[in-house]
């Protein structure tokens, strides 16, 4: 199989490269291309059939397009749709992967290193405020917008915790800013976990157990939900429950060398995305690169929006099964760094 691909690569660069000396040699440019295109399309569609692996052959080769890797345990092909720097700092792919059922799903990735001090992570609220007046819902983009409405650098967004839908009050911990807007005080709040982002900017996923020790050390803090995706490098086996239904996912990982990345699944659509149960989220965080893992709200309220490179306004990347942006109380941004700590 490894000769095979290795020729059809060399077989791409020998079109590509003919490509190039008939533009420079035909005055007909726009049939060349053409020409070009079909061949350079066909001999892709051959690469790409060679890695549409069967479950029994995926045990023995595994996808790997840039960074993307997904193990035979989750899926039995996988492709990248496209990979694109948002902002200096932050890649945002596209990619598709069909499942042990042969059901497609659709997914986006975030992902930055704090390392690189560009990308900041902060917390999205309604008016970008406080909860003092009241829980309340906003979409993400409306918060994103008041966010950049205040001088915040938005580039990227995507929606936050689970919460109460009767109250909007989220399930975990909320720091914004530096600022706690809710503690350890939710239903919830004993079995919650949380995403924390450091003053020094480094991330951590921790239990609600380690909130009051870490708490002074925190510039934003969100909720994560009570079972981990990820926890040391180890995957985590999800309750019985969360490995059978297929929704639309939101993970988000750690690496070791501190990149943190999102990835979003779409779902509930047939014939776009199925969905994944969460056990499978897990095991796409892990082939991913996760060390530690959590899972955050989806369903109808997943939302993943981004700016085109060199514009303002956020476009909505995924497709809400929801068919519309859900109001939701907290969200995450990813802000421009214009002083690097």
């Amino acid at each position: 199989m490894v000769d095979i691909i290795s020729l059809l690569v060399l077989r791409l660069k020998y079109l590509m490269k003919g490509e190039m000396c008939r533009k420079m040699k035909q005055n007909n440019v726009k049939k060349s291309s053409k020409n070009a295109r079909r061949k350079l399309l066909s001999a892709a569609a051959v690469l790409l059939t060679v890695t549409q692996l069967s479950s029994a052959s995926a045990a023995v080769f595994t996808p790997i397009f840039g960074q993307l890797r997904l193990t035979s345990l989750v899926a039995t092909s996988l492709m990248s749709n496209y990979s694109r720097v948002v902002s200096p700092g932050l890649v945002e792919t596209k990619f598709t992967f069909t499942n042990l059922n042969n059901k497609k799903n659709e997914c986006f990735m975030l992902e930055y290193n704090p390392a690189e001090k560009q990308i900041g992570l902060s917390v999205g609220t309604p008016g970008d405020g406080t909860y003092s007046g009241g829980y309340r819902a906003t979409t993400v983009r409306e918060q994103a917008n008041a966010a950049i409405a205040h001088g915040k650098p938005v580039v990227a967004a995507i929606n936050g915790d689970m919460f109460n839908m009767s109250t909007n009050q989220p399930w975990g911990v909320v720091i914004k800013d530096g600022v706690e807007l809710q503690g350890t005080t939710s239903a919830r709040a004993e079995r919650w976990n949380f995403l924390g982002i450091k003053k020094d900017g480094t991330p951590v996923i921790a239990s609600n157990q380690e909130y009051q020790a870490l708490k002074p050390q925190l510039q934003n803090a969100i909720g994560l939900y009570d079972t981990l995706l990820v926890k040391n490098g180890e995957l985590v086996t999800q309750k019985a429950a969360d490995q059978k239904t297929f929704s639309p996912r939101l993970g988000v990982g750690i690496r070791a060398d501190g990149t943190v990345f999102f990835v979003m699944i779409d779902g509930r659509q047939a014939g776009y995305s199925t969905g994944a149960t969460l056990q499978e989220l897990a095991q796409v965080m892990k082939d991913m690169g996760a060390v530690q893992a959590g899972n955050l709200d989806a369903g109808g309220s997943a939302t993943l929006m981004s700016q085109n490179t060199g514009s303002s306004g956020l476009i909505l990347r995924n497709q809400p099964s929801d068919k519309k942006e859900r109001p939701v109380p907290n969200s995450l941004l990813f802000v421009v760094n214009s002083n690097p700590l």
